[in-house]
């Protein structure tokens, strides 16, 4: 019969080269594992950036929105002399501190009631 005729060296390196890409190492699962969990991690990081800024976006506005009212209100008294806008500050003033007093026991009162209808606590509620 013929011979055996060993291969050349650079086709062994090509075949233990391609049986080493078939056949991942651990490591090399573990490293793409770890890509892969951050690639998602920076994916859901993203889509709760958007979904945060779109969600601001209408209180930022509400906030702006007041003091510029406000200081259009108080430029147009300001035809008017001192004593309207002293008297509209007061009131301004006054209503301010009313709403803040009532929207916290608002936020109190509804926090307790949402936590006794979570417990199922009805008579509390």
């Amino acid at each position: 019969g013929a011979p055996d005729v060993a291969p050349a060296p650079h086709q062994c390196d090509e075949a233990e080269e391609a049986a080493q890409e078939e056949a991942p190492t651990p490591q090399h699962r573990q490293r793409q594992d770890r890509q892969h969990r951050q690639q998602q991690q920076q994916q859901h990081l993203h889509a709760s950036t958007c979904a945060l800024l779109r969600l601001s976006g209408s209180a930022a506005v509400q906030s702006a929105v007041v003091p510029l009212a406000l200081a259009v209100q108080v430029a147009l008294l300001g035809r008017c002399g001192t004593d309207m806008q002293a008297a509209f500050g007061l009131v301004v003033t006054t209503t301010g501190l009313g709403s803040t007093v009532f929207n916290f026991l608002v936020d109190g009162v509804t926090a307790k009631v949402g936590r006794s209808v979570g417990a199922r606590q009805w008579r509390q509620a």
